[in-house]
């Protein structure tokens, strides 16, 4: 997200690794510890490369993956995952048509048979259209809408959210435990 960090995703990183699931955070360029300048060039080949580290390790079964991104982060993983086959399914929070030049809308039909989840908002008014938009360009792309939830990482103070996610990775990426 951006003017986030890495250390936002933490709490849910940590209840994906209880579950017997491996989480990656990254922090972009400029953002948390990562040394600036921003550089949203180059943001989508930082993703890419977060993404090959994870799956290359022993532990990670690259055949059930899952990108989960927010915000700008969430344009990133939307266009990462599009973009990338072994990706099974991707998760955007706030997602938005534009943000930093990033479009996925220009890649959504890329994602084919592969489902893809849009949750926003309606009290953040661009990415609730947005993902309306975004979703019916992806053969499988649902959406979920909280109606007082923010943007973002905020989405996290609805109690509602965590489980949404966690039953969406079960369905589509499995191998989670209770």
């Amino acid at each position: 997200m951006y003017g986030a960090s890495r250390a936002d995703w933490v709490a849910f990183a940590l209840h994906l690794q209880e579950r017997g699931t491996a989480a990656l955070a990254l922090d972009l360029r400029g953002h948390g510890a990562s040394p600036g300048p921003e550089n949203w060039s180059q943001a989508l080949l930082d993703v890419r490369a977060a993404w090959d580290t994870l799956i290359a390790r022993p532990e990670v079964d690259a055949q059930h993956s899952a990108i989960v991104g927010a915000s700008v982060g969430a344009n990133l993983a939307l266009m990462m995952g599009a973009n990338n086959p072994g990706v099974v399914t991707v998760i955007a929070l706030s997602p938005g048509l534009d943000y930093q030049r990033l479009e996925p809308s220009l890649v959504m039909s890329n994602f084919g048979a592969r489902p893809v989840l849009l949750v926003a908002s309606q009290d953040d008014a661009y990415s609730y259209t947005s993902a309306q938009q975004l979703a019916a360009l992806a053969p499988l792309g649902e959406t979920y809408f909280f109606t007082q939830a923010g943007h973002g990482m905020v989405m996290f103070n609805d109690p509602a959210l965590e489980p949404l996610l966690f039953d969406w990775l079960q369905k589509y990426v499995g191998l989670m435990k209770g």
